[in-house]
């Protein structure tokens, strides 16, 4: 089973709780007891702050059917774009800061780099997505409404390979249900961005409906 990798947002909540410890610490020493409650709603509110318009953001992108179709692609893109590797190497480096801080010191002298035992939470940073027209009221977008994939690869990725944009172009056709040959899809790589847009051509159908396989696992 995968266990959930920690993220930036873990670190910068564990630092706001030590900053805030700190601080009341300080004003407790200095006799300023009149700061302390303000402090802690301050703190509270901030973190509150951070997480209500992170959960808003997801929230957003799951009504809109985005984040089901950047899922879609994520899973058939992934291998080639190394981001598992990646993540799971980012999730072993901030779990040894969170040790640290912890004052757990045995684990953060342990390696803690498992490979494939890390599940990916930042997938939107390697594929985006735009779409043709406008979506309607209380619909979502439809796989037929991918104008444009792009892909942004890790560093453990193997761009350097011949046929590393074929693969991509391969990944994302498989995920958008098109049969992929050469001049599916325009490629525009930008090298220092690390990734690549593909774009569906005009004359490319994408099939508008899911089969029945697709629908009951709700892709």
């Amino acid at each position: 089973m995968r266990r959930r990798a920690p993220t930036l947002l873990d670190l910068a909540a564990h630092l706001a709780v030590v900053a805030a410890s700190a601080l009341l610490v300080a004003e407790v020493s200095l006799g300023l007891d009149r700061l302390i409650l303000p402090t802690v709603l301050l703190a509270v509110l901030a973190v509150a702050g951070v997480f209500a318009a992170s959960l808003a953001r997801v929230a957003w992108r799951w009504w809109t059917g985005e984040s089901a179709l950047v899922l879609r692609v994520f899973e058939h893109a992934d291998d080639r774009l190394g981001a598992g590797k990646y993540e799971a190497r980012r999730a072993a480096r901030i779990k040894r800061y969170l040790d640290i801080l912890s004052g757990n010191w045995r684990a953060a002298t342990r390696p803690a780099y498992r490979p494939g035992d890390v599940q990916v939470t930042r997938i939107h940073r390697y594929v985006r997505l735009a779409f043709d027209g406008h979506r309607p009221p209380l619909r979502r977008w439809r796989r037929h409404q991918v104008h444009a994939v792009t892909l942004t690869w890790s560093s453990e990725a193997a761009v350097g390979v011949a046929s590393f944009f074929d693969n991509l172009e391969k990944a994302v056709a498989q995920a958008l249900s098109v049969e992929w040959s050469d001049g599916v899809f325009d490629r525009d790589v930008d090298y220092p961005g690390d990734s690549v847009t593909l774009t569906r051509r005009e004359h490319v159908a994408v099939p508008a409906q899911a089969t029945a396989e697709e629908a009951l696992r709700g892709r």
